[in-house]
């Protein structure tokens, strides 16, 4: 899982030889594979708590064509928005 400034938490059950890392960004993937594909950082984290308890969080990357929103239920993505393409 990742933390308030992008890093990575360790985490047993992502150990490459039992889940190796997605081909491409998809919902289901984790917040570190998301970091992992993307090649660096995200520039923003943000992480809350929704009213069942859920671990939410939403990544944002600043990209030339505009900022990419990854939005994550107890660490599957399960929403991106994208400039011009709406949410996925």
């Amino acid at each position: 899982m990742l933390t308030a400034d992008g890093g990575c938490e360790a985490e047993v059950s992502l150990d490459p030889s039992t889940r190796p890392l997605p081909r491409e960004i998809a919902l289901g993937v984790t917040e570190c594979e998301l970091v992992k594909l993307k090649g660096g950082r995200p520039t923003d984290v943000l992480i809350g708590e929704s009213g069942k308890g859920q671990r939410e969080v939403q990544v944002l990357y600043s990209e030339p064509g505009g900022r990419e929103i990854y939005m994550f239920t107890d660490n599957r993505l399960s929403r991106i928005v994208k400039p011009g393409q709406g949410e996925g």
